[in-house]
């Protein structure tokens, strides 16, 4: 008997084997499987002969279903084999465990919750007895609960999972739409968050997948063991829209299959800004950074010093937070403005270490400027004399919102970048000519 074979046995739930001790109960499992394997008859039948004659009652048989794609909702006493595809453990709020995942064959797939213990791995195949149906989030689930019996099998025809077997999509090919995403992707930046999710704490994942085509942020609600930088192959999960950008939602089901390496390009090349243009921002959906060049038509009034409350980082007005009421603040740097690049204007914002480069100062030297001259405008008049009119070129996050497009400056350059106008001027030429 194979350890997957001794351990599987476990997961059987029949509520009159609880009232046995744990070795009777391990005993009577073991007898199942020998019986099983003497005889060659399924579990089932196996079970039906070593339980009856210990006068321990099984549950009437269940009707056995060819294929997961018949099973609907409402469905209750029936069998199916299946290959586990994912399986993630999952915790409720009183402490106790659960599992997640989805089940497979050769023609569907469908997610699970198994409310027992679940010692399996993904890619086993096992026959699940006395399991019923439900609906969950729109889509049917198979709940795997104290009256299921689940057992590894050996016969494997017929189980590898349709999902293993399409072609996945590229990030670019995604829209608001998107469902059941399958894609192979790059995770370049991920980080655990706790977030507040109907007055309880959840732990979740957040960060960015890129590939040849594209990039994209994702949030997964619930734990998720990858490596950031790693390559993987996501299935499952569905496209959800903020303010124009795009999001994958994933879950504690969806799956994450580890890729080698080479599959993609490092994450360096894959997150090197794209040259852009704000029309294709405001046409198309996007994930930066972005390039782009063009001028400042104003810098805003407030740009320049400031200070942040010490409390929650918002700006002050005359020393008075919207949240915390008059307070003491910290000194910080920053600029807002209107950008055009010939095709659309664009809302601008940089921070402390923009303002700073473009200055050629630090926060403390413009801080004894300012209190030297008792100007608070000396900083917002510098800021326009170095940028109003100037060409200039700038990496940026963009985000849209009711006002259009925003950019987030993480990095900027006065003047044309002379190579890249070089080579635009020698490809206008060659149009030209």
């Amino acid at each position: 008997m194979t350890k997957a074979q001794q351990n599987a046995p476990e997961t059987e739930p029949d509520r009159a084997l609880r009232e046995l001790g744990k070795e009777e109960i391990f005993e009577i499992k073991q007898e199942v499987h020998r019986i099983s394997e003497d005889l060659g008859i399924p579990l089932e039948e196996a079970s039906r002969m070593v339980y009856e004659e210990k006068g321990i009652h099984l549950p009437e048989r269940t009707k056995v279903v060819d294929s997961i794609s018949e099973l609907v909702p409402g469905m209750r006493n029936v069998s199916i084999r299946a290959r586990i595809i994912s399986i993630q453990k999952m915790e409720r709020k009183s402490g106790t465990s659960y599992f997640r995942g989805f089940l497979g064959d050769s023609g569907s797939e469908i997610r699970y919750t198994a409310w027992v213990q679940f010692p399996f791995e993904p890619n086993t195949p096992v026959f699940i007895q006395n399991v019923s149906v439900r609906e969950w989030n729109g889509k049917s689930e198979v709940v795997i609960n104290d009256n299921s019996f689940v057992s590894p099998i050996e016969d494997t025809e017929g189980l590898l999972p349709r999902i293993e077997e399409g072609v996945p999509s590229t990030i670019s090919e995604l829209n608001k739409d998107s469902r059941d995403v399958d894609v192979e992707v790059r995770v370049v930046e991920s980080r655990e968050v706790t977030v507040n999710s109907r007055g309880r704490q959840v732990d979740i994942v957040k960060g960015m997948i890129a590939d040849r085509t594209g990039r994209i942020s994702f949030t997964c609600w619930g734990p998720v063991s990858i490596k950031e930088g790693g390559c993987y192959r996501i299935i499952g999960g569905y496209i959800k829209e903020f303010k124009g950008q795009m999001d994958l939602n994933l879950s504690p089901g969806s799956i994450f299959r580890p890729l080698s390496d080479d599959r993609l390009p490092p994450a360096e090349e894959l997150m090197r800004p794209e040259d852009s243009r704000i029309i294709n921002l405001l046409e198309g959906r996007f994930s930066g950074p972005v390039s782009l060049r063009g001028t400042i038509l104003d810098i805003r009034s407030g740009s320049g010093l400031f200070q942040r409350c010490l409390e929650c980082g918002r700006r002050l007005n005359r020393g008075t937070c919207t949240v915390h009421g008059r307070t003491k603040g910290e000194w910080d740097l920053g600029f807002k403005g209107i950008f055009d690049d010939g095709s659309a204007t664009a809302f601008i914002k940089g921070d402390r270490v923009i303002v700073e480069s473009i200055l050629g100062s630090s926060l403390e030297e413009l801080t004894g400027e300012v209190q030297e001259n008792l100007d608070p405008e000396t900083i917002l008049r510098r800021l326009e004399d170095e940028m109003l009119g100037r060409p200039i070129t700038i990496t940026a996050d963009p985000g849209l919102d009711d006002y259009g497009i925003t950019l987030q400056i993480s990095r900027i350059e006065i003047g044309w970048e002379m190579e890249k106008f070089e080579r635009e001027v020698i490809s206008l030429l060659e149009v030209i000519a």
